[in-house]
């Protein structure tokens, strides 16, 4: 019992941990404020990210960023809109992409190629790469 409750508090903690993390003040800055610093293919910022994490992180960490891939998997869980692009070649090169707007999120679907603004930050709590606060740039 005693494990179980454990067990049960951490699952708790991480998926609290992991909700807060998704509410971003990205998501608060306008888009008319909005000047992206790189444009860059999910691919190629993966390459970089696995050449050098470091490297990566310095050129753009908190920056924001136009960035294009092909939308592999979407996810909606308690409100937090996500959408992946794949990366690479295996199933662990994504990037989660957190969108902003409702509408824009359930306009895309798998295997289309999209086109987002959002700001990079990084690796996140699903030990992916992670953008915040997206838009669809049209």
């Amino acid at each position: 019992m005693n494990k179980v409750l454990k067990v049960s508090c951490f699952f708790l903690l991480t998926l609290s941990f992991v909700f807060v993390s998704c509410f971003d003040d990205a998501d608060m800055v306008a888009k008319s404020e909005i000047s992206p610093a790189y444009t860059i293919t999910a691919s190629q910022l993966y390459r970089e990210y696995s050449e050098s994490k470091k490297a990566a992180d310095n050129k753009y960490k908190k920056k924001w960023i136009v960035l294009s891939g092909e939308v592999v998997d979407t996810n909606n869980l308690l409100g937090i809109k996500n959408i992946t692009l794949g990366a690479g070649n295996t199933g662990l090169s994504v990037i989660e992409v957190y969108m902003r707007d409702a509408d824009e999120f359930a306009s895309v679907r798998i295997g289309q190629h999209v086109t987002v603004i959002g700001r990079y930050d990084g690796v996140g709590p699903s030990l992916g790469l992670e953008i915040n606060g997206a838009f669809i740039n049209r």
